[in-house]
């Protein structure tokens, strides 16, 4: 039995803060199976289907965060979310230091340490949360004239500010993710960089004391690694340039290459090439590290690393090439050795902190919790920026975070996450059967592969999606989808298509296929922009109508009316840019299916780096690349929160 009073004051809390144009739906827990009433309906179809969130001071059941989905206000969500907000609570409404501290070295743990798939479940939904820097979030008001002391912000006049702040906040978390995936997940972590965590650990600890002792405990590995290479590769370039002297000194007598060892050198110049890309791709997120930490790049430990990692190894290539070639005739066993030698000088930075026992998990970890801590003491003046400019107009305010994000180099990134069935947002579950991954899309045209992959990959990447609801129940709060077109990005052929098996709800005829039973109510009008139609009066006369009389009246007359009403709202909808499927379950029809995506290239790629989502392979990327080329700046004003160039089909 649902105790429906528990539930009032967020409906009351709903009604009042969230007033963005669209009707509130809310399905009382243990009712998600439940109709929608007539009204219901009506006000779904005018709702967006980008995932939101509304904050709030209620605590029901453990819930304070409420995912906000096309089909209800109170989407059932298994996305870890309280601790966000209370991290929001503690630094925004309540400044409260010590426990704004505390969480947040709790959120960071609990990130590093989650499940792949609800990490990635969670990343996409705050991202779509975060588009256009937190256009996707409410929060609950104080209420003017009652003792509310559940309030997140004061009124909603403080909500774009509230919002900034928020973007501000979830940036240190998600800049501290995507550097421990770069040093851990993806063993990007050297000598070099686990020395910096450490120096930068036993400083926050020590506050700048003990400097001998963080200079021994955290630069003499890397000293010892970084003097080695460089003594090594002085060596090799030495002998290099003493079997020259001597052959210009034998007037020819003496040869300076010998040809026996041209295939070894070869092997030798190839794999030393192998050792040197991933330091040159890596280049960028290495950049990133030390910028982020040290906002320059003259640390003694930025210069050693690019050193180790790029200048000497370009140098070991072209002279250890040439030091395998001047070996003696004869001497195979020398060659051999030294080309394995070669090699192991590469990967000195790399193996000493397995030697001398570093634990590189937590040594980053740690030092990322601390780098994190520091961050957030320097919001202070953010936080305090009522105190300060108490006079100043919110306006103003408003203004200025807005400067300090494009300081911080925090720019808007267009991207949504949508729920295009009614289903529980969460990663992968094997109880419930759901798997959340990328899903590619191969085949035949009229029967399609649909599955899921580990990584992104051309076949992922779709430019248009097309859908049709279907449904047996009249007003089912959990439509199904009866037919799913699919444009893959950078293929002009026809789409791929996904038909209801049997045709049990909907039937198609003709070239078009164009749905023709009038019990598969379509529940939606564009996918992403508020729609300010709603149904015509005749329509919305007749359904109001027969609901008071009773929907499932066997009178032929009332039956024909109401079944003309459907059947106009029975549309094919659409929506454009570059998504991919994230969820996707079928039976007779699709019962569950998620996308997420952006307007353009450009985003999508910027939102998959910036969430620290699943790796693109090299085909994918050329393809994004090129599809960005084509489509050329991304387009401020088409690209904003809830805006789509699309219409019904």
């Amino acid at each position: 039995m649902v105790n429906y009073n528990m539930y009032q004051p967020l409906w009351d809390s709903y009604s009042h803060d969230c007033k963005e144009g669209e009707p509130t739906v809310l399905m009382h827990p243990n009712e998600e199976q439940r109709p929608y009433t007539m009204e219901e309906l009506i006000n779904v179809r005018r709702r967006p289907f980008a995932s939101r969130w509304y904050i709030t001071g209620l605590n029901i059941n453990w819930t304070t965060v409420w995912l906000r989905s096309h089909f209800t206000d109170d989407a059932e969500n298994k996305s870890p979310t309280r601790r966000i907000r209370d991290f929001v609570k503690a630094t925004i409404t309540t400044e409260n230091e010590v426990a704004a501290k505390s969480i947040l070295s709790d959120l960071l743990t609990q990130w590093f340490e989650m499940e792949q798939s609800d990490y990635y479940s969670l990343a996409c939904m705050m991202g779509s949360v975060l588009c256009d820097h937190g256009e996707g979030i409410s929060f609950e008001t104080q209420e003017v004239g009652n003792d509310n002391k559940t309030f997140m912000i004061k009124s909603k006049k403080d909500e774009e500010l509230a919002r900034l702040r928020f973007t501000r906040l979830m940036h240190i978390l998600f800049s501290k993710i995507s550097i421990e995936r770069f040093l851990v997940k993806d063993d990007g972590s050297n000598i070099f960089r686990l020395a910096y965590c450490l120096s930068q650990i036993l400083d926050y600890k020590n506050h700048g004391d003990n400097f001998l002792t963080v200079i021994l405990k955290s630069y003499g590995a890397a000293l010892t690694a970084f003097v080695s290479q460089l003594t090594l590769t002085a060596y090799i370039i030495l002998a290099v340039g003493t079997k020259a002297h001597e052959s210009l000194d034998s007037n020819g007598g003496e040869a300076f290459a010998n040809p026996e060892m041209i295939p070894l050198a070869l092997l030798t110049l190839f794999l030393s090439g192998i050792f040197i890309l991933p330091s040159i791709r890596n280049a960028a997120e290495i950049s990133k590290f030390y910028y982020h930490e040290t906002r320059n790049f003259v640390h003694p430990l930025t210069v050693m690393d690019y050193i180790s990692n790029i200048v000497l190894p370009l140098l070991l290539a072209v002279f250890g090439f040439l030091v395998v070639l001047i070996q003696s005739q004869g001497d195979f066993i020398e060659g051999v050795l030294n080309s394995t030698a070669l090699l192991f000088i590469l990967d000195i930075d790399d193996i000493l902190p397995n030697l001398i026992d570093i634990d590189s998990t937590s040594v980053v970890r740690n030092h990322l919790i601390m780098a994190a801590l520091r961050e957030l003491e320097e919001m202070r003046d953010l936080l305090e920026l009522d105190t300060e400019n108490a006079e100043a107009s919110i306006g103003d305010r408003v203004s200025l975070a807005k400067k300090r994000l494009t300081k911080k180099k925090i720019d808007p990134i267009q991207f949504s996450d949508l729920l295009l069935t009614n289903f529980i947002c969460g990663g992968s579950d094997v109880k419930d059967s759901r798997t959340f991954a990328p899903y590619e899309v191969k085949g035949k045209r009229k029967l399609p592969n649909v599955s899921n992959s580990n990584f992104i990959t051309s076949d992922c990447l779709l430019r248009r999606v097309e859908w049709t609801y279907t449904t047996g129940y009249p007003l089912s709060s959990k439509p199904r989808i009866g037919l799913l077109r699919l444009w893959k990005l950078g293929n002009k052929d026809e789409p791929y298509e996904v038909r209801e098996i049997g045709e049990r709800g909907v039937a198609y005829s003709g070239e078009g296929a164009i749905p023709i039973d009038p019990h598969s109510e379509v529940l939606i009008d564009d996918p992403h922009q508020m729609s300010t139609e709603v149904f015509s009066d005749r329509i919305a006369h007749i359904m109001i109508k027969y609901n008071d009389e009773g929907m499932l009246n066997k009178s032929e007359e009332k039956r024909h009316d109401r079944d003309d009403a459907l059947d106009e709202l029975n549309e094919t909808y659409s929506i454009d840019g570059v998504y991919m499927i994230t969820c996707f379950e079928m039976s007779d029809a699709v019962m569950r299916l998620r996308i997420c995506g952006s307007k353009t290239a450009t985003q999508f790629a910027s939102a998959m780096h910036y969430y620290s989502l699943w790796d693109v392979d090299p085909g994918a990327e050329r393809l994004l690349n090129e599809s960005s080329s084509k489509s050329g700046p991304t387009n401020r004003a088409a690209a904003k929160y809830d805006v789509a160039g699309t219409s019904p089909a």
